[in-house]
């Protein structure tokens, strides 16, 4: 599921401290409900300013989780997140 696989993946490309593992799966479980409520939003993905907007959204609450290994690289970071949530959308919305 996408909760299990929102930390995992900045695991994966963030060198965290300790600790910081627990922060980012707070992060996730805080973003989840966010990032449904944006795609059930009819025609979300068709929408480059809704999904925009969401990529700003993530991208400020990465910076606001205070991990610096997220916070240097939370533009990309939010740009792949959202990615991840469109090929996970089926999970998410079920």
């Amino acid at each position: 599921s996408l909760h299990d696989a929102l930390p995992i993946f900045l695991e994966k490309v963030a060198k965290l401290q300790p600790g910081e593992k627990q922060t980012l799966k707070s992060f996730a479980n805080d973003l989840i409900p966010v990032l449904c409520t944006e795609m059930k939003t009819p025609g979300f993905w068709g929408n480059a300013d809704r999904v925009s907007s969401l990529q700003g959204l993530v991208g400020y609450r990465l910076v606001d989780s205070g991990v610096d290994a997220v916070v240097e690289r939370y533009e990309s970071l939010a740009n792949d997140l959202v990615q991840l949530a469109k090929a996970r959308q089926v999970d998410l919305l079920g």
